[in-house]
């Protein structure tokens, strides 16, 4: 019986988690997110803190928003953290149109679904993607 309930619950966790988008460079990202294949992406774009850290405080704490209010209410999501200081995603960056002077403050937010998608930046970043969250759902189920 233990063993069907530990069963039960990872099969549980796995279906309520969101898809991590493994990536290296630009092409990665550039080749998932232009494709019309019913997904919608997440892409947080930050900058790492000063003085050699590897984030400022506003980027860890909209991520831990981000993750709660977003992506664990959509596990289909795909999601994607960007440091914009690696010159390997300069073509991603240009491509979204990213300023990423805007990115020492806080981070920005790409939803994307079959190559169309917003960006958003600003104190009411997590807000706007949960909003536009469920119409990007209802367009990747109806996309392919």
């Amino acid at each position: 019986m233990k063993a069907v309930l530990l069963v039960f619950c990872i099969f549980i966790a796995t279906t309520l988690a969101y898809h991590n988008l493994e990536h290296h460079n630009s092409t990665d990202i550039l080749d998932k997110i232009q494709e019309r294949d019913g997904q919608v992406y997440v892409l947080m774009f930050y900058s790492p803190g000063h003085k050699g850290g590897t984030h400022n405080s506003k980027t860890v704490e909209d991520e831990k928003e981000l993750i709660n209010r977003v992506l664990k209410k959509h596990p289909s999501f795909h999601y994607a953290k960007i440091n914009a200081a690696d010159p390997n995603y300069k073509d991603l960056i240009d491509t979204c149109g990213i300023v990423t002077t805007e990115l020492h403050e806080s981070p920005s937010v790409l939803i994307i679904e079959g190559g169309t998608g917003v960006w958003i930046h600003g104190p009411q970043t997590v807000n706007k993607i949960e909003e536009f969250a469920e119409d990007f759902l209802k367009r990747s189920r109806t996309s392919h």
